[in-house]
């Protein structure tokens, strides 16, 4: 398989073309519950499908090993207070009736949201939909990466074969997404680095940020000070992998070798399991995901009933 016959960006594309598409209805569904635009994003959702099991900092860390533990923490006891999670001794979180109350509205503002979309013909969406399923089923069964935290967590929104395809196909997608995480991860957890040194090296490689200042910019949703990100910096200079001050730095040859090298890694584990497609379906996928993407752009952005 080449890298031409390969649609990961497209899926990234198509992903956050839908969420541009239906984030103001989620949104505006939140609000009336007194949550900010953004509040309730990454633990209401997870919150609510979790369920019967409760929500947890370590939880929520193998699916975002980037951000700032405290942040979650500071997140979640203040949702605690707003009276939507309540924790328990052992410091994990469950929905209250509000918290449930609220996110059953995000989530069927979202569906409602998808099924006034048709970016493609119907029968198209139906058989990309049944592509991206067995990319899904393929990579469930795969035995690497050593672990599928973020696919499995992903999986638990599943909303069933009855419905809609445009629904179906985010889940898919937001699947592949989360598969593509735990790829990630897998490849360079074993070097021991932590998570903010190792995106502050992927933001160096990318040639995205040089100095301290341009880390505080890029970094400043993860929720770290910036005397964390000096010791991020220091981190990677101790390993070797990059060469430089606060002022000016960039990756070694040792630092570009261990990026490329993970992203390679990443790559192979990741699309193993697309051998389950035959060429000429990958290709049809490619076709329909742009098409897909270009119909989405088109469409006004939903606000909500």
């Amino acid at each position: 398989m080449t890298d031409k016959e390969l649609s990961w960006p497209l899926m990234e594309d198509a992903a956050q073309a839908l969420v541009v598409r239906y984030l103001p209805a989620a949104q505006a569904a939140s609000t009336p519950h007194g949550l900010s635009p953004t509040a309730w994003y990454g633990w209401l959702i997870a919150a609510y499908f979790l369920r019967p099991e409760h929500l947890t900092l370590e939880t929520i860390g193998k699916r975002d090993p980037y951000s700032s533990p405290a942040r979650w923490r500071s997140r979640l006891e203040n949702a605690a207070q707003l009276g939507y999670l309540v924790q328990d001794e052992r410091h994990a979180f469950s929905l209250t009736p509000a918290g449930e109350q609220a996110a059953e509205g995000v989530v069927q503002a979202i569906y409602r949201a998808m099924a006034r979309l048709q970016p493609i013909d119907e029968a198209q969406l139906e058989q990309m939909a049944a592509l991206l399923e067995r990319l899904v089923t393929a990579s469930l069964a795969a035995p690497e990466p050593p672990h599928k935290w973020a696919l499995y967590l992903s999986r638990r929104s599943d909303p069933g074969p009855n419905a809609l395809a445009m629904i179906r196909i985010d889940q898919w997608l937001t699947d592949l997404d989360a598969y593509r995480g735990d790829c990630h991860t897998s490849a360079w957890q074993p070097l021991g680095a932590s998570g903010l040194a190792w995106e502050m090296l992927t933001l160096i490689w990318h040639g995205e940020a040089r100095a301290a200042v341009d880390f505080e910019s890029k970094l400043q949703r993860r929720g770290y000070r910036r005397v964390t990100l000096v010791r991020a910096l220091e981190e990677l200079s101790q390993r070797g992998w990059v060469a430089g001050d606060a002022q000016a730095v960039d990756t070694t040859c040792a630092g570009r070798e261990a990026r490329e090298a993970a992203e390679a890694r990443t790559d192979e584990y990741f699309y193993r399991p697309w051998a389950v497609l035959s060429a000429e379906e990958r290709e049809r996928l490619k076709q329909w995901l742009a098409e897909f993407v270009e119909g989405l752009r088109r469409a006004p952005a939903d606000t909500g009933d």
